[in-house]
């Protein structure tokens, strides 16, 4: 079975709970908000060539399968090399730049540190140094906005996104795979 038809079959915003997390797949039981008779069924969902999960056990509210999520940015944008080329005079402002976007950007899915190169404050004693590792939208996004400051950031493409994944989303828990397939047990 498909997932997003599992997803259909239960409704509008299924709750359930995650029993099992494994390597390759996570058993579910999944309830229908509509009291149609359908409650309790437990299903086993497999990973095609899983890339990031962040799995924990316990009920969940609701259950999506996106293909277009702030999660996903990492994945289907291409990566920038962003370098430094002048001293950051005010560190907590450029700090604070760099947390506005990434929340802008990932909604609270990913923050700033995930990219950086070294810790901020290391890295900020220099004048000059690799600062991060980003997707595109955050990496110019950070060098447009830096420079609004007075501060010189220089963005250098590195590399192509290599897969197409999606995310299987209970609550704040999920996983990026390149796709679902959904067994009942």
């Amino acid at each position: 079975m498909e997932t997003q038809a599992l997803i259909q079959r239960f409704g509008n915003r299924p709750s359930g709970e995650i029993l099992r997390t494994q390597t390759t797949n996570v058993d579910i039981v999944l309830r229908s908000p509509e009291g149609d008779g359908i409650s309790g069924e437990e299903f086993r969902i497999h990973y095609d060539q899983k890339q990031e999960f962040n799995l924990s056990l316990g009920k969940f509210s609701s259950i999506f399968l996106e293909t277009a999520h702030p999660l996903l940015i990492d994945y289907l944008e291409p990566n920038y090399r962003v370098d430094l080329g002048s001293y950051v005079e005010d560190k907590k402002l450029f700090r604070s730049i760099l947390q506005s976007l990434a929340m802008e950007i990932f909604e609270g899915w990913r923050s700033f540190e995930t990219y950086l190169n070294m810790p901020l404050d290391a890295f900020l004693s220099e004048r000059y140094g690799i600062l991060m590792f980003a997707p595109k939208t955050f990496a110019m996004k950070v060098v447009e906005e830096s420079a609004k400051v007075g501060i010189k950031l220089y963005a250098k493409q590195p590399s192509e996104p290599a897969s197409s994944p999606e995310v299987l989303l209970f609550d704040r828990s999920y996983v990026i795979a390149n796709g679902f397939k959904v067994e009942p047990l």
